[in-house]
């Protein structure tokens, strides 16, 4: 199929889709107000946000995320509107269940479509960053219990070191470097994900519709959209060394091998400026103990919207420094 037949189709399945969502999600938007139901919207649009913005950021084509935003809701608007028709039918719980279905079928959408790419590349500054974040992370959440504060940082401080290492020298990385700090890499945002998706599954924040209310819960669902993109493939990436006992010893060897190379493969040499490392270091430490401090807002937000940010600023920086 030539390039032009292909956005020829992919324009007609928007149009074709785009036109069904439409009609199919006033009807819902309607009834839901009727119900006073709107209040689950607070969930959906920045969840859906931020899906949008981590497709994006893997493929910045505005067609096809758009094409997965209406097929998703297409799908699970007809099996919300089919289930009308039961006897058992309650409005309630059934827009709630449309909500988990859309988010599902939009995000394993996202999965499928990008599954070579929805891992990104890695640098030593990402894994400097995401390593600071775990020590911060785990100081916060055993604060009340200062013994498995200290036994689980013995256990991380080798990968922290490592990292720390690597952001600040030259040395180049052998096979095995990249590796370790690849998985380490994988486990750290496996944990991120799922933990920021079961707090904020049984956080019901969106039923708060205070002004207030509604921006934090648009900030905490934003984050939550954008973690999802990555929860299947880190828990492939990491889970996959688990052994499984109807594997036999061949065929768990041979898997081991292709995740070691798809774990060396998405690791660049990039060399991370001494400065940028020092200025990531510096900013996360006076970011995370502030709010250690303060408990502005919870930690898991806080580090995801760090992982967000940082790029931005050094950005900044770089500009700042061009300009001088």
């Amino acid at each position: 199929m030539s390039e032009n037949e292909d956005k020829t189709l992919i324009n007609f399945f928007l149009w074709f889709f785009g036109i069904f969502a439409v009609w199919m999600l006033g009807y819902i938007i309607i009834k839901a107000f009727n119900h006073n139901e709107l209040s689950v919207f607070n969930m959906i649009i920045p969840i859906t946000i931020g899906v949008t913005y981590e497709n994006l950021k893997i493929s910045n084509n505005w067609k096809h995320t758009t094409l997965k935003i209406f097929a998703a809701l297409v799908v699970s608007l007809m099996a919300f509107i089919e289930t009308e028709n039961h006897e058992d039918f309650s409005f309630s719980d059934n827009i709630h269940e449309w909500s988990y279905a859309f988010i599902f079928l939009l995000v394993t959408a996202s999965v499928i479509y990008h599954k070579d790419s929805v891992i990104p590349k890695i640098t030593e500054g990402i894994i400097l960053l995401q390593s600071i974040s775990f020590v911060y992370w785990i100081i916060n959440i055993y604060k009340e219990n200062i013994f498995n504060q200290y036994v689980l940082i013995a256990l991380i401080v080798p990968f922290f070191l490592f990292s720390i290492f690597h952001a600040f020298s030259y040395k180049k990385f052998s096979q095995n470097n990249k590796l370790i700090l690849s998985v380490w890499s994988s486990f750290i945002m496996l944990i991120f994900s799922i933990k920021t998706m079961m707090k904020t599954i049984n956080n019901e924040s969106y039923l708060d519709t205070s002004f207030e209310g509604v921006l934090i819960n648009y900030l905490i669902y934003f984050i939550l959209g954008v973690s999802l993109v990555y929860i299947f493939k880190n828990a492939e990436m990491f889970i996959g060394y688990i052994p499984n006992k109807d594997n036999g010893y061949d065929n768990y060897s041979e898997k081991v091998n292709r995740l070691n190379k798809k774990h060396i493969a998405r690791f660049t040499e990039i060399q991370v400026n001494k400065s940028d490392s020092l200025l990531a270091i510096l900013f996360l430490s006076v970011i995370y103990s502030l709010n250690y401090v303060y408990n502005f807002i919870d930690s898991e937000t806080l580090i995801w919207l760090c992982f967000i940010l940082f790029p931005y600023i050094l950005n900044l920086k770089n500009y700042l420094i061009q300009k001088r």
